[in-house]
């Protein structure tokens, strides 16, 4: 009897425990096992299939009479688990410090054979407290932040273009209702160079919103995996992560330099003709009736 309420009060503590990767996809279901090496609690189908995978063959399991119960009490394990790019059924584990470069120890063996190589599980220790990782972690923060002040000038800026092109069309209304029917032609063709610009600038606005919206996802990607690594602890991914993402944030550093250049206000503002508003004043007639005189047939009119 001890044993059975034992097992019902486990039942009941466990039922506040969700499966991680079913999360993710906004979807709650209870935890029936656990991974060891994901640190993650599975549901069911989840175990099931961490079970078959080749990739997690090697993963400690534990079903629900063996998980832990409390996620305080879970330790993720340290260890490097990123496949090899080059070569991918091995692990990436070892860092050439001569080369800067992380691999397998097959890449190791070929290509570094005279370097400087390390364990990336002994040289990790203390990743976080380093100012290779301090300011990895202050360029990517900043580098979201500046993104996200660029999307917010962005959108200032476009609303102020729009603005500036209404007020244009409304200058140019107002001097139309004067001179309307005389200049019908001219104040069409300014009304159509007005909008072609203010269409410009919203395509332009438009594609610049898109690629910023593009590049907030990848760092939010890259945001989110360090935070995962960080909070997990788990240093050897890190620092992996770290190197491999350096060329990510040099792109989505030079995209945003391209970006902000592309974002700026090109001012627009309509400037009435001069000459218009002189004829305006001094022209009194369009022509006058000629009464008298003789018919006389222009020598191109046939």
């Amino acid at each position: 009897m001890e044993g059975s309420r034992s097992i019902i009060g486990a039942s009941d503590e466990l039922s506040d425990i969700f499966c991680e990767p079913c999360e993710k996809i906004q979807q709650q279901k209870t935890a029936d096992g656990f991974c060891v090496d994901c640190s993650e609690y599975l549901c069911g189908p989840c175990f099931s299939y961490h079970k078959r995978c080749k990739s997690f063959e090697n993963h400690v399991l534990q079903d629900k009479s063996k998980m832990p119960w409390d996620r305080k009490n879970v330790k993720t394990k340290d260890i490097c688990i990123e496949k090899c790019h080059v070569h991918m059924d091995k692990v990436t584990e070892y860092f050439c410090a001569s080369c800067d470069k992380a691999g397998c120890h097959v890449c190791m063996t070929i290509d570094h054979r005279k370097c400087n190589i390390s364990h990336i599980p002994d040289i990790v220790k203390g990743l976080k407290t380093t100012e290779e990782f301090r300011s990895f972690e202050r360029r990517l923060d900043n580098l979201h932040d500046n993104l996200q002040h660029l999307q917010d000038t962005v959108d200032k800026n476009f609303k102020a273009t729009y603005d500036m092109n209404e007020t244009a069309l409304s200058d140019l209304e107002k001097q139309s209702d004067k001179i309307k029917v005389f200049f019908n032609q001219l104040y069409e063709k300014v009304e159509m160079d007005i909008v072609n610009k203010k269409n410009e600038d919203k395509r332009s606005f438009e594609v610049c919103s898109k690629d910023i919206i593009v590049l907030q996802k990848d760092l939010h990607d890259l945001k989110f995996r360090r935070d995962t690594l960080k909070k997990n602890g788990q240093n050897c991914e890190l620092f992996i992560f770290i190197k491999n993402a350096r060329l990510a944030l040099k792109k989505v550093s030079n995209d945003v330099m391209l970006l902000s250049k592309n974002g700026k206000v090109s001012k627009v503002k309509y400037k009435p003709s001069e000459d218009v508003e002189n004829m305006r004043k001094h022209i009194k007639e369009l022509g006058s009736l000629v009464v008298g005189g003789s018919e006389t047939k222009d020598q191109n009119e046939t």
